[in-house]
């Protein structure tokens, strides 16, 4: 099983550190913080890669892709592309060496896009982009019982 908690936490406090501003999920209920922030959202979980797999002992682990969509937010276009710009640098390499000691790979990223959005009462700058990550998701092997001999006896049926 993928211990999403972990994932989201390694990544989150990576993208902090070097950015130097909050990071978030968007997909909540929760305030968002004051301006200049990142927000993330998993757009997908689970990707399979279907013929990558490896064996270690009773552990079987899968790789899986996981989408991220990255969003540097602020009241200040040219803020909120910086921002983005070093979330992109620390992802293509700072990053690719912390999060990969935890079996997380940032493997591709897309360019980034413009994500402006007028609200009610201004304008919110946002600049962003996806990023794929490879994990392993861990799946223990079950204890499955096995018959060792078995007999086959004829019938006389005359069927």
């Amino acid at each position: 099983m993928i211990d999403q908690k972990q994932v989201n936490r390694l990544i989150i406090n990576g993208l902090k550190g070097y950015c130097g501003c909050e990071v978030v999920f968007a997909n909540t209920n929760a305030t968002m913080p004051p301006y200049p922030f990142i927000s993330c959202t998993i757009t997908t979980l689970s990707s399979s890669n279907p013929g990558t797999y490896c064996v270690d002992g009773d552990t079987h682990y899968k790789e899986v892709e996981q989408i991220w969509s990255i969003t540097a937010q602020s009241d200040n276009d040219l803020e909120a592309l910086e921002i983005i710009y070093k979330a992109r640098d620390y992802l293509e390499n700072i990053g690719i060496l912390e999060l990969s000691e935890s079996g997380i790979i940032p493997s591709s990223l897309t360019g980034i896009t413009n994500r402006d959005s007028i609200l009610t009462y201004g304008y919110e700058y946002r600049k962003g982009f996806d990023a794929t990550f490879n994990l392993l998701d861990k799946v223990e092997n079950p204890v499955i019982e096995t018959i060792e001999k078995f007999e086959i006896q004829e019938s006389d049926s005359d069927g």
